[in-house]
């Protein structure tokens, strides 16, 4: 936590009576990031917000660090519950929300000064759109920017991506309260992907946009995803698509009232247990390339054992064990061995063919500079240029 003055609130004086911006959090032991997040939002250029955090039953210090912040700053409001779930807290941080525009916010996420000014601005100018995210910097535990990752920005581009992908960043977006009650809100039952569904049903009815600035920072951290809450995700995101195809072809949504995925109700939807592993090795393999570009190897190795303990598939397991090899290249990369990384990079693509053409495309150049490079010249580890 911090007392610098650069981040004090601009106006808390002049506070309307009906804000025109309700941020809504919900944070579950939040603590490490939390001050940091909180932050952020009271150093925006927009002032007239309203800060609706939901403290979902933690059990470290994000409740004595919420009521510190509640007491300096009047537009905060906190509700203490006992642990609900995501989904569950954030309709309750939605219901409690006073104004027009609904903005999202996570406790491990920054949102860059002008992020509330610029998306309001988008939403009076475009009444037709409903949800508008923006593109972010990822950043790691430390803060240190990765890289600028975009998203999809107008609503013909948006409606491409959404049958298969989600194309927010959930906790950059800002909606219309009003379209959001309409909808019905966050549904529980799709647990860790609980705005991937709320997206599919919203672009039933409304358009999409995606600022193409950076309005705030992405965290990827080494602690915020399991095998376990992967598959749980990865089962809500088929069982999001499934519903939305059924109410495509006009007939009735089968995940009305539902409050809980099981196995049984995803073979029902037509989600075999095949469909559901490949899903999950696609999410891991893409976590973990995360979780390298980060420097959290120990991690992404976890993640990687456990997902081959659990997976079966032939095609699965050949996947990860060739992501196994990329891991040791780059290992031996770092290192200086090089003939150990070409190898091994080597074995990567024999097992997955599909990666051959994009080793190819990615290493080219560096595998020029190993082949050229003095064998007494230091070896720093290759770091993505920040946006």
């Amino acid at each position: 936590m911090t007392d610098d003055p650069r981040l004090a609130p601009a106006s808390v004086t002049g506070m309307s009576a009906s804000p025109r911006v309700s941020v809504v959090m919900a944070v579950y032991n939040g603590e490490r990031f939390l001050a940091e997040a909180v932050e952020s939002v009271l150093a925006q250029s927009f002032d007239d917000f309203e800060f609706v955090i939901i403290d979902d039953g933690s059990q470290d210090r994000t409740s004595a660090i919420l009521e510190r912040y509640r007491r300096s700053d009047p537009r905060i409001v906190v509700r203490t519950q006992c642990n609900r779930g995501h989904a569950a807290s954030l309709n309750t941080g939605c219901q409690r929300a006073r104004a027009r525009y609904i903005a999202r916010m996570d406790a491990d996420d920054l949102s860059l000064q002008h992020r509330l000014e610029r998306q309001v601005a988008f939403l009076d100018e475009r009444p037709g759109v409903a949800v508008v995210g923006g593109a972010v910097h990822l950043i790691d535990s430390a803060g240190t920017a990765l890289r600028v990752d975009y998203c999809p920005t107008n609503d013909t581009e948006i409606r491409k991506t959404l049958p298969w992908a989600t194309p927010f960043y959930h906790p950059m977006i800002m909606m219309r309260r009003a379209h959001f009650g309409a909808i019905g809100g966050y549904r529980v039952a799709f647990e860790d992907a609980e705005d991937y569904d709320l997206y599919l049903r919203v672009a039933e009815r409304y358009q999409l946009a995606n600022l193409a600035e950076p309005i705030g920072c992405y965290r990827i951290s080494e602690g915020q995803v399991s095998h376990r809450s992967l598959r749980r995700q990865r089962a809500a995101h088929l069982a999001a698509q499934a519903s939305a195809k059924a109410r495509a072809a006009q007939r009735p949504d089968p995940m009305a009232g539902v409050e809980r995925i099981t196995g049984e109700m995803l073979r029902a939807l037509g989600v075999t247990d095949a469909a559901l592993e490949a899903s999950c090795v696609a999410a891991t393999l893409e976590r973990i390339e995360l979780l390298l570009e980060v420097g959290a190897e120990e991690a992404a190795l976890g993640l990687l054992e456990d997902a081959t303990d659990r997976t079966h598939a032939l095609g699965g397991r050949r996947k990860l064990a060739a992501m196994r090899w990329r891991m040791r290249g780059r290992q031996s990369s770092l290192r200086g061995e090089r003939l150990r990384s070409l190898c091994a990079f080597g074995r990567a693509a024999c097992l997955e063919p599909s990666l051959a053409r994009a080793l190819l495309v990615r290493g080219r150049r560096r595998l020029i500079g190993w082949l050229a490079a003095s064998p007494d010249r230091p070896k720093i580890r290759p770091r993505r240029a920040s946006g």
